[in-house]
């Protein structure tokens, strides 16, 4: 069994900490206390953009469990009312962690578990994520599939370099996020397909390109990012 430490040790490298004085819930009424958070920490104008910036950030409280599930087989018990933002700032840049309030991380033992638990994180907690705000903030819905996207893309690589063991683990389950039956009566196909276009998910990091921009650029005092669409029309 993943010991505890090793556990949040790598929770860590997604910025996933146990920080008791958190009090702004990620799951409010509505999302208008984050991205007003996000607005204010950002300087960003639009709400589109601040809504982009908080999903990118939020996208690691979910690529994180994807990846301890894979390498691990073990999942977490908890729901969403149950995790907190920590606000901070790291070098005049606003860097959120995410704080976990209750819930257990236990062995996945089944497959069955193992597809509920995948479509939970991502088609239903994620996607919940994605429509409130999307909707709050007059945002493309494809523009927030994309933000966790590039991080899914890249933690899935990375694993498939961990031994055949592992690597395994992790083709089945990015193969499982891909597969359109995954989201039959949750979306039309899997949001993911497209932002492969056709590639390896090793092409796909080795020539890693946005389909739509985040609008990273659209926050004072930064530039399009190397990947940026808008790179290729210019």
């Amino acid at each position: 069994m993943l010991e505890q430490k090793e556990l949040w040790r790598e929770l860590e490298n997604f910025h996933i900490v146990k920080d008791e004085t958190a009090t702004v819930p990620l799951v409010d009424k509505d999302f208008s206390k984050l991205l007003n958070l996000a607005k204010e920490r950002t300087k960003a104008e639009q709400p589109y953009v601040a809504a982009s910036i908080l999903m990118r950030h939020t996208a690691f409280l979910f690529t994180a469990q994807l990846y301890i599930l894979s390498k691990y087989r073990v999942k977490w018990t908890g729901d969403l009312a149950q995790v907190r933002i920590v606000d901070r700032t790291l070098d005049d840049r606003w860097a959120p962690q995410w704080s976990l309030s209750g819930g257990k991380w236990i062995s996945v033992e089944t497959e069955k578990d193992l597809k509920e638990t995948i479509k939970r994180i991502i088609c239903y907690d994620y996607r919940m994520i994605v429509k409130a705000v999307a909707a709050e903030t007059n945002s493309s819905p494809l523009v927030l599939w994309e933000n966790i996207w590039g991080y899914i893309l890249w933690m899935y690589v990375q694993l498939f370099n961990q031994g055949d063991e592992i690597s395994s683990r992790a083709r089945y389950d990015l193969e499982y996020l891909l597969d359109s039956d995954t989201w039959k009566n949750i979306e039309r196909h899997s949001p993911f397909q497209r932002f492969l276009n056709g590639q390896t998910p090793e092409e796909a990091m080795a020539h890693y390109a946005r389909v739509t921009c985040c609008y990273y650029y659209k926050i004072p005092g930064h530039n399009r990012c190397s990947y940026c669409p808008k790179n290729q029309t210019d």
